[in-house]
């Protein structure tokens, strides 16, 4: 890896944690912004945290400046990355352009893009200022604003009450409703692909099953690496995204992309050019890439990367998302039988009707030779 840097980065949660430890590990001077002087990273020894909100595109620009950064970064969190392109665009930085962070981050952008090409599931409906479901699409629907992640007022409709109930759940995640969109509900099982990119040549670095709740919210609640049938499904999945990924010009660092697959057919839900929610810590229990070097890499604007660092996963990996009080039994007994490789914890309350991944109440994650293991862990679905 080249010299030590300074390295930006915008947003000090658990969830950018192991980024941080990552490029510390590698000797590089790392910075924190965070307008929550009790972020996670806040009172972590070997960094410099500063309180600036990092949707503050002038103060955070301001301190990449006076602090003379070499890059900057934001692994995991949506508004971050839009900052941080612009940064680095403004400093000329190796970064996704402002254009592909923008169709990455906004699923109504991200239609427009795509409009033409081969992505042409699910169909989408933009509201603007028309309340009324088109003729042209068919129950069930499920509508989100344009602009979340999380979960965050994501909801299955079936009919028009529900589809206003459903509507004032998700303005308050939008500024109008051009925010909002309707799109038809696709059937298949629900997967992630994580992806690394080294200056457009792109890379598949884990496929995940996604395990969600019921109708209507489908919270994110297990994700599982079957080491097996990632092999098995790379045959439909590796074209699919060099195509995606080409079309909407991703060149440098991660990206975490939903898709729902039936058989041989694979349909798009989104794309976010980030890392998903803890998949650098999943990905390395199930003895994968270390995510987080390779994003680090990717953004020091390095393209003569050792293949021995870029493999899929070696063995299988389940990551339970705790929200209720039954989650931790769960928890529990997967530790007491030595299945538990990580863990994180944080001070919030079990819920009694969780909705969203901000609803979670903590994670652990467990390695096993045997898929069927992991039956005897899930969470309450």
């Amino acid at each position: 890896m080249k010299s030590r840097k300074k390295v930006l980065v915008l947003g000090g949660s658990y969830l950018q944690s192991d980024f941080v430890e990552t490029t510390l590990r590698f000797g590089h001077e790392v910075h924190v912004l965070d307008r929550d002087v009790s972020a996670f990273l806040s009172s972590h020894p070997g960094i410099i945290f500063e309180p600036i909100d990092i949707s503050d595109f002038d103060g955070v620009n301001a301190y990449f400046e006076a602090a003379a950064c070499d890059i900057v970064l934001s692994p995991i969190t949506e508004i971050g990355n839009r900052v941080a392109s612009l940064v680095a665009e403004k400093h000329q930085l190796p970064y996704n352009s402002v254009e592909t962070v923008m169709a990455t981050t906004d699923k109504r952008v991200m239609r427009e893009r795509l409009a033409g090409s081969v992505m042409t599931e699910p169909k989408v409906f933009t509201l603007s200022n028309n309340k009324q479901i088109p003729p042209s699409l068919n129950f069930p629907l499920i509508l989100k604003p344009s602009i979340s992640s999380a979960s965050r007022g994501v909801t299955l409709i079936n009919s028009q009450e529900e589809f206003e109930e459903a509507l004032e759940r998700a303005l308050p995640y939008c500024n109008d409703l051009s925010e909002i969109l309707l799109e038809e509900f696709i059937d298949g099982q629900q997967y992630s692909i994580e992806t690394v990119s080294f200056d457009g040549q792109h890379h598949i670095v884990g496929i995940v099953q996604e395990v969600l709740s019921g109708a209507p919210y489908f919270m994110e609640r297990m994700d599982i690496v079957d080491k097996d049938k990632t092999q098995e499904l790379m045959a439909i999945v590796e074209p699919f995204m060099i195509y995606l990924l080409n079309i909407l010009n991703v060149q440098y660092g991660p990206c975490h992309t939903e898709v729902k697959i039936k058989g041989d057919q694979i349909a798009l839900i989104e794309i976010a050019s980030r890392s998903g929610l803890v998949r650098d810590r999943l990905l390395k229990v199930a003895k994968g890439v270390d995510y987080n070097e390779l994003i680090l890499r990717a953004y020091l604007g390095e393209t003569d990367i050792d293949q021995n660092l870029i493999h899929l996963p070696q063995t299988n990996a389940m990551l339970g998302i705790m929200a209720y009080e039954e989650d931790r039994d769960a928890h529990q007994r997967a530790k007491a039988n030595g299945l538990v490789r990580d863990e994180h914890l944080n001070e919030k309350d079990a819920s009694k009707n969780a909705t969203m991944l901000t609803d979670a109440i903590g994670y652990y994650f467990l390695e096993s030779s045997d898929i069927n293991d992991f039956d005897k862990y899930h969470v309450r679905l």
